[in-house]
């Protein structure tokens, strides 16, 4: 887990002309920019890709113009440059603030969601945690639930991202136990994953994950 790095930008944050970012975007980049109509998942797409090229390009030295972010048959995102060191990349976004996490692993997993208290859980928390999970959880305080149900919302979103087969699997399927600061998640015919919660963004939750068997 030390060997994964963790990148974050708030949209906000960054200066660069989006004109000059499109220019980035090579023609299958740019016909899914294209296809984006909501303004804040279209500057998410546009720094998402910034941050992943930028990364790319230090650690392989090729040429930011010559990086291209594609797609495997379920939609996960993965750069060739990097999968050829046996290296690879994952990326989250909530509201403004894109993460990327990166490292020498073939199968990485991050989310970030931004923590909201008045949402009601109830509902959604019946789609996120499993049987002994959402009985915890029914316990818990109002300010408790909050805090354990974005845990295991990031938890399990990172590892659905680490196995890379979109959300086909249920999260309320997905096992876990925690050992100290690390979870490990499992679902039914799919590998272990090893995940940590990242407390580096206030007013966010995010978890990162790797598909390992130790």
């Amino acid at each position: 887990m030390d060997r994964i790095r963790i990148k974050t930008l708030k949209l906000a944050d960054c200066s660069d002309d989006r004109t000059i970012l499109q220019s980035y975007l090579l023609p299958k980049e740019r016909e899914e920019f294209s296809l984006i109509s909501h303004h804040l998942k279209k500057e998410e797409f546009l720094v998402s890709r910034k941050l992943i090229k930028e990364i790319v390009s230090e650690i392989v030295g090729v040429s930011i113009s010559q990086i291209e972010v594609k797609k495997n048959s379920f939609g996960k995102p993965y750069v060739e440059e990097l999968n050829k060191i046996n290296s690879s990349f994952s990326l989250a976004h909530s509201h403004g603030v894109v993460a990327v996490a990166y490292g020498p692993y073939l199968n990485l997993g991050v989310d970030i969601e931004k923590v909201d208290p008045t949402r009601n859980l109830d509902s959604l928390s019946k789609r996120v945690l499993n049987s002994s999970e959402f009985s915890f959880w029914s316990g818990l305080s109002s300010q408790e639930k909050v805090a354990y149900f974005y845990k295991y919302w990031v938890l399990k979103e990172a590892y659905l991202k680490a196995v890379g087969k979109g959300f086909r699997i249920e999260m309320k399927t997905i096992n876990s136990h925690q050992a100290g600061a690390f979870y490990f998640l499992v679902s039914e015919n799919e590998k272990r994953a090893k995940a940590k919660i990242i407390n580096s963004v206030p007013g966010f939750c995010l978890s990162v994950a790797y598909l390992s068997d130790s």
